[in-house]
């Protein structure tokens, strides 16, 4: 008679549990230190920044930070920026002695490292300019984009660009020729004028557009994203193309017009009105 074989428990092994309790432990100890060590030796820009005029121009290059443009009851154009909580270095730097009147406003982040990013919270660093109110009467050029953060334009101005890689972008007022476009993050313009021609560009976002007056050229182009355009009633061309979408005109198009409106969609709908 042959002898009964007992199945085997499959052996525990609460020592190899303990070694990655263990380690996770070590590296959260390393991170705390590494972090603390960050805050205890970060430079904070937070402070008012005074921009020497006269200037023809605004060029606002930021890193991680909301940027904001404004005309504002102050005495002359000045840069505010608030660092807020954040665990990272900044060093903000205004040059506006450039040839061509061109006043340069960079925000850069001082030498960054992983454990330095917010990875325990914190606010988002705000970055404002303020322009006096009566430099409206002569509109200066603005250039604003930031790798990570909201962009907001308001008043009048000459050309405009705004560039996000992520964050969303908002316009008011009016501009001769603008330029918005956004990686990854929505684009709005509320009451819109601009004289010259618009392109508007969101990689990963929804565009609504409301122009309170028929811009020369318009391209809009959204990649994954709805886009939403309210014109003036007036002459103007409407071309559309959408590959994954639907598309919605409630606007008159005149195939002879000397304006041009172009939209077009890879995934999102399409939809103009007036």
């Amino acid at each position: 008679m042959s002898a009964q074989v007992l199945p085997t428990r499959p052996r525990r092994r609460p020592h190899v549990l303990l070694m990655v309790g263990v380690l996770l432990l070590a590296i959260g100890l390393v991170a705390l230190v590494l972090e603390v060590s960050a805050s205890m030796s970060r430079k904070d820009a937070s402070g008012v920044y005074p921009i020497a005029g006269p200037f023809t121009a605004l060029d606002v290059q930021a890193e991680a930070s909301g940027v904001s443009v404004a005309y504002a009851d102050v005495a002359e154009a000045e840069v505010r920026f608030d660092q807020g909580n954040a665990r990272r270095s900044y060093e903000l730097t205004v040059d506006s002695d450039n040839a061509g009147g061109t006043a340069q406003v960079r925000l850069t982040q001082h030498n960054p490292r992983w454990w330095s990013w917010d990875i325990w919270g914190g606010s988002s660093p705000r970055l404002e300019v303020l322009l006096p109110r009566d430099m409206e009467a002569n509109p200066i050029a603005v250039n604003l984009s930031t790798s990570a953060g909201n962009l907001s334009l308001d008043g009048t101005f000459g050309d405009a660009g705004l560039n996000s890689t992520a964050g969303n972008l908002t316009v008011t007022g009016s501009a001769r020729d603008v330029t918005l476009a956004a990686t990854a993050g929505n684009i709005s313009a509320i009451d819109y004028h601009v004289t010259g021609r618009a392109l508007v560009h969101t990689t990963a976002g929804n565009a609504t557009l409301d122009f309170g007056s028929l811009p020369a050229g318009l391209a809009v182009e959204t990649t994954a994203g709805n886009q939403t355009t309210t014109l003036p009633k007036g002459s103007y061309r409407i071309q559309t193309e959408a590959t994954i979408g639907t598309v919605s005109i409630d606007a008159t198009s005149t195939p002879d017009a000397a304006r041009t409106y172009t939209f077009s969609a890879t995934a999102g709908d399409i939809e103009v009105a007036n």
